[in-house]
């Protein structure tokens, strides 16, 4: 009898043990079929998000291409400095191109770089990790790619601005600032304008401030302007050999005199 309740015993036992073998075995291979669904349902997010890439290649490339092109044309609008002397002879260009337009005094502070705020990175995990089946091999291949800092910048934007005094006619005045904003070779823009009208004269006088800008980084290299009939460098910084000569002949031309009023006197 006692056989009996022990063999039923250990039977009970095996049955426990079964079951419970079942139910982990069953949990684990539940828990790892859930995680193999989620990375399938990610690496075909992948694959989906990579033949949507492979599909529109041909539109990708012209959109590149077109956009390049826009972004030469845009650079080609930016010299790779301004210098004061930039500054200056565009002020005399402008007052020689405009009728009525007399520029009485020019203010230029200096270049100052233009901030542009950095694209923000998307948020997204900092390390991104692909798994590739070798072709040959069959093993599986872990590529992680990591964030890395953003880069600075090798295109810097500088303003330039310059103010000038003028007195001129309100007509001139639209001519000349519709020529500043459209200025297609280097470009420029009105920062302000003001104007008061003058009694004594009939014209408008004040101010006008607009910017120049330039652009670093580019395949550009500054070129200094060039002013036709104007020498560049001297052997006589002051003059003195013009002023000695002035000086000499001034004395010579009174010696001169001196002695015909000598000679007519002694002459009498």
């Amino acid at each position: 009898m006692k056989n009996n309740y022990v063999g039923i015993i250990l039977g009970l036992l095996g049955i426990v043990c079964i079951i419970v073998a079942y139910t982990v075995i069953w949990n684990s291979l539940g828990e790892k079929t859930d995680a193999v669904k989620v990375e399938n349902d990610a690496l075909q997010a992948e694959v989906d998000r990579l033949q949507d890439l492979a599909d529109h290649k041909e539109q990708y490339i012209n959109d590149t291409k077109t956009m390049k092109e826009e972004d030469e044309k845009i650079i080609a609008q930016f010299p790779a400095d301004v210098k004061p002397e930039d500054e200056i002879l565009y002020a005399d260009e402008t007052e020689k191109n405009s009728l009525q337009l007399d520029i009485t005094a020019i203010s230029m502070p200096g270049s100052s770089v233009i901030e542009v705020a950095a694209p923000s990175a998307p948020a997204a995990e900092e390390a991104v990790t692909d798994e590739a089946t070798g072709e040959e091999t069959g093993e599986i291949v872990e590529n992680t790619v990591t964030e890395s800092e953003p880069t600075k910048p090798s295109n810097m934007l500088y303003q330039t601005p310059v103010t000038v005094t003028v007195r001129t006619a309100y007509s001139t005045l639209k001519d000349v600032l519709t020529r500043i904003t459209k200025d297609g070779v280097n470009k420029k823009s009105v920062d302000m304008v003001n104007m008061a009208f003058s009694e004594e004269t009939g014209n408008l006088e004040g101010t006008v401030t607009y910017n120049m800008y330039s652009l670093t980084g580019t395949d550009k290299t500054y070129e200094s302007p060039k002013t036709p009939g104007v020498a560049v460098g001297t052997n006589d910084l002051f003059d003195t050999q013009a002023r000695l000569a002035a000086i000499l002949a001034e004395k010579a031309a009174g010696q001169a005199a001196a002695a015909a009023k000598s000679a007519a006197a002694a002459a009498q």
